[in-house]
């Protein structure tokens, strides 16, 4: 814990200043319009200062290590996808068809307790690998195929035959399977 943060739990001031400047730093993470310090500052009806919420925002920000927003599934999926060049409009229904397919798995993933230690990336590789897999009845082109297959290997946490992927995998078509249509 840092200083900051143990005077945060005996004083009420910096206790309200951090749980005020963690809302903010929450709303500048996770929503699409961001709040100006400003405001923040003008709700506390002038007990703190713009300045001391970006103090404090700072302070938290380093205590946390700036780990404020990891990446998810959904986003390794969609930059496994993007790094593999679209030679054609065939390639781009392709890819969207992985990443609408992929969206499912990894959709269902979050809300299974299971997936809960494996890595965003693995659930991400896994996902598209299935996808793949279940491609039989939406032929994906051939160029697109390898370039999907170099780029997970190239840029993967994981072997993308070793025994996790099959156990994630496996998981992940189970979970698909076990879905209510």
């Amino acid at each position: 814990m840092t200083s900051a943060g143990a005077t945060s739990l005996y004083d009420i001031k910096m206790f309200q200043l951090a749980a005020t400047t963690s809302l903010y730093i929450a709303i500048k993470v996770f929503e699409p319009k961001v709040i100006d310090p400003k405001f923040v500052a003008m709700l506390s009806r002038g007990t703190y200062s713009e300045n001391d919420v970006t103090e404090m925002e700072m302070i938290i920000l380093y205590a946390l290590d700036w780990r404020v927003q990891p990446p998810t599934a959904m986003s390794f999926t969609r930059h496994f996808l993007d790094l593999v060049p679209a030679r054609s409009s065939v390639d781009e229904s392709a890819r969207d068809f992985v990443l609408q397919s992929s969206r499912f798995q990894v959709e269902l993933a979050v809300s299974d307790y299971s997936f809960v230690e494996v890595k965003p990336s693995v659930i991400a590789a896994a996902s598209i690998l299935n996808t793949l897999d279940m491609a039989e009845s939406n032929p994906l082109p051939d160029s697109f195929l390898c370039s999907l297959i170099l780029t997970l290997r190239q840029y993967g946490s994981i072997s993308l035959f070793g025994n996790e992927m099959r156990e994630v995998r496996d998981r992940l078509l189970n979970t698909v399977s076990d879905h209510p249509k």
